[in-house]
This record gives C-alpha cells, sequence and structure tokens, in this order.
C-alpha cells in the first residue's frame, strides 16, 4: 500500500513538473547610446579643475564638497564631474530618456 501511494505522489509530482511552462522576454537596452547628443569627450580622470574649466567653460552648478577626502560636483547642462580635491575622478553624462511620457 505504501508503493502505491509514492507511486501516486510521484505521477502527480512529475505531472505538474513537466506540464509548468515558464517563458521570459529579453528586452536589450542601449546604454551606450545614451547621451549621444553630447559633442566631444568628457573630462578624463586626473584632469585639473583648472584645465576642465578651461575645455568645458564654467560649469552651471558647483556643490561643495564634503566627505574625507573631499568630493565635489561641477555640473553642466549635459554631464557631471566629480573632483577629490583638484583632480577628476569620475565624468558622467545626465540621463536623458528617449520616451519622458514613460515617465509619468
Amino acid at each position: 500500500m505504501k508503493q502505491l501511494a509514492l507511486l501516486f505522489i510521484l505521477a502527480i509530482g512529475t505531472s505538474v513538473i513537466t506540464t509548468t511552462h515558464v517563458s521570459a522576454e529579453t528586452i536589450v537596452i542601449p546604454l551606450g547610446s545614451q547621451g549621444a547628443e553630447i559633442k566631444g569627450d568628457l573630462p578624463r580622470k586626473a584632469m585639473k579643475k583648472s584645465s576642465v574649466k578651461e575645455i568645458y567653460g564654467s560649469p552651471l552648478k558647483v556643490t561643495s564638497a564634503v566627505g574625507d577626502p573631499p568630493i565635489s560636483t561641477w555640473i553642466y547642462e549635459g554631464f557631471k564631474v566629480f573632483f577629490e580635491y583638484d583632480h577628476v575622478i569620475h565624468s558622467v553624462k545626465n540621463h536623458v530618456p528617449k520616451h519622458p511620457e514613460a515617465m509619468d
């Protein structure tokens, strides 16, 4: 009797496993094309503030340095530049949604 019950449970479990259908969709987001409207390169790592200002002009906004080491940000129309002391540590293009209505 135990064998029959075990066989029954095994048969039901196998049928549930084999009849379950799972599907997935792959979405491709072309991140490399974001910010393509910005002409030229972004400030490179280790550039001095004076060089960034000479090449890209004055920033629209400057955030005060915070933390240790002190990190400050220069905000331009299409990108941001992060400085540690007087040197660039990172530059990023601002995200511009391709479909602004999707943000609602």
